[in-house]
């Protein structure tokens, strides 16, 4: 059986659910003998609750892989030097379908799922976390769930059809204004995920 090495999924923004998820479970499990993954890019899908916390299980059922080690650099003898030490796999789930985000993190304690979230960027990333003992995972920006894109979506699509029903009145009546007749320019849509704190 060949087993496949890979340190990091970026599987961002590929509708991902349930199914996906188990998937990955699978891959973790079958691939004991590789290396074990260090980050794991899952924003932007359809992943929900249960679907992370059976993903997250899965990493701790893998312990002693999980949390992996990585090449730390150290101050030793007035000179460097690069040690192994665990690291917190860098976990990305934000933007998706998990509905009570407070209640996956007090499951997560339940089970003894450790994790950090990675609030201090200066501190914790991809290669280091500020905790004097190493979590299993970070959790960066867990609470920042699609659910808040969509209320916001439909906020600004009230506001465009309210607007548009006005401007249309205006027009009715004769009394079309100036920014009428040029036309609007289109409103620049939110910006879908910032990459640049994953690429650090």
């Amino acid at each position: 059986q060949c087993e496949v090495q890979a340190a990091s999924l970026k599987l961002y923004k590929n509708r991902i659910s349930e199914e996906g998820v188990l998937a990955m479970c699978e891959f973790i499990r079958a691939n004991r003998r590789a290396g074990a993954v260090h980050e794991m890019h899952l924003s932007h899908n359809d992943i929900d609750d249960d679907s992370a916390l059976e993903l997250l299980r899965t990493l701790m059922e893998q312990r002693p892989r999980y949390p992996p080690r990585r090449f730390q650099e150290s101050q030793q003898d007035g000179g460097a030097r690069q040690t192994l030490a665990p690291v917190p796999v860098w976990v990305r789930l934000n933007q998706n379908r998990i509905q009570d985000p407070s209640g996956a993190l007090r499951a997560m304690e339940a089970e003894g799922i450790t994790f950090c979230a990675a609030r201090n960027a200066h501190s914790c990333g991809p290669g280091k976390c500020s905790r004097p003992e190493c979590p299993l995972v970070h959790l960066y920006l867990f609470a920042d769930q699609a659910q808040r894109r969509q209320d916001w979506d439909r906020d600004r699509d009230r506001d465009r059809v309210c607007r548009r029903d006005r401007d249309g009145d205006r027009d009715r009546d004769g009394d079309r204004s100036a920014a009428g007749e040029l036309g609007r320019p289109e409103e620049e849509d939110e910006d879908e995920e910032d990459e640049d704190h994953e690429a650090k």
